[in-house]
């Protein structure tokens, strides 16, 4: 097992929550851009971690490297024993702002990455029309001067 690579994937997992997201989502394809050499083994152990966890640890950082306490081992976390503190109603809710303004961020990136797809099938459309309409105008042309060959004879 590459300790490793283990280990700076987990780090990048807690440390970036949309790529925590994607490892959710879609594990194989956030380990295969992550370039992390994993094992199989360990590939598994990383589809396994739940996601409540995750988060949940990801949240405990946070708060250990806010207030300069001792952080939680990654071991800790993969063996389930990292405890858990409470949050206030502040700062949960401020997390869930934060959170709901990450995803409308999101969202609208989606909608103009999607947009930008649009019209880009839009001109290779208007392009492939317009190739289409010049080819079957010399097809014309092309009849035209047979038939007027053939009239010539």
């Amino acid at each position: 097992m590459s300790k490793e690579g283990i280990q700076a994937l987990l780090e990048k997992a807690l440390k970036d929550r949309g790529f925590r997201k994607q490892l959710f989502v879609d594990p194989e394809a956030a380990m295969e851009k992550s370039g992390f050499d994993l094992t199989e083994e360990e590939k598994e152990m990383v589809k396994n971690i739940e996601p409540e966890k995750m988060e949940a640890f990801a949240g405990e950082l946070d708060q250990r490297l806010s207030k300069s306490a001792v952080p939680i081992t990654i071991g800790q976390f993969l063996r389930g024993s990292a405890p858990v503190t409470e949050i206030s109603a502040e700062e949960e809710e401020e997390e869930e702002i934060e959170e709901s303004e990450e995803t409308e961020e999101e969202e609208e990136e989606e909608v103009e990455e999607t947009e930008e797809e649009e019209e880009a099938e839009e001109v290779e459309e208007a392009e492939e029309e317009e190739e289409e309409e010049e080819e079957e105008e010399e097809e014309e042309e092309e009849f035209a001067e047979e038939e007027e060959e053939g009239e010539k004879k």
